[in-house]
């Protein structure tokens, strides 16, 4: 049983210094499937953009999407109360599952 917690945590420790640093991650990858499902009306992220009218297939697209007009779209199809909150629950289930948290 010590074996396996000690196991564990050198995991963790692996884990969490890969994560150090910057990265790029992309918007399915941050906004997963099962994320979006529990949190808004869409099934993926890519539905949510073309529901909002948005061709978004790189980070220029997004970029030229209204910021006022997103957080509102967000607010609205969403349990989120704009494009920040959202981006950072998303983020902290991304680090949740890079640490392996999910599999505990």
């Amino acid at each position: 049983m010590f074996d396996d917690a000690l196991r564990k945590l050198s995991d963790l420790q692996r884990r969490a210094e890969a994560l150090d640093g910057n990265h790029s991650v992309s918007f399915t990858d941050l906004f997963s499937d099962e994320f979006m499902l529990r949190n808004t009306d869409f099934a993926t992220i890519h539905a949510m953009f073309e529901a909002g009218g948005y061709n978004v297939e790189s980070s220029a697209d997004f970029e030229a999407i209204p910021d006022d007009a997103w957080d509102q779209f967000v607010r609205s199809r969403t349990r989120f109360s704009d494009w920040k909150d959202m981006q950072t629950a998303a983020g902290k289930q991304w680090m949740s599952r890079q640490l392996g948290f999910d599999e505990l």
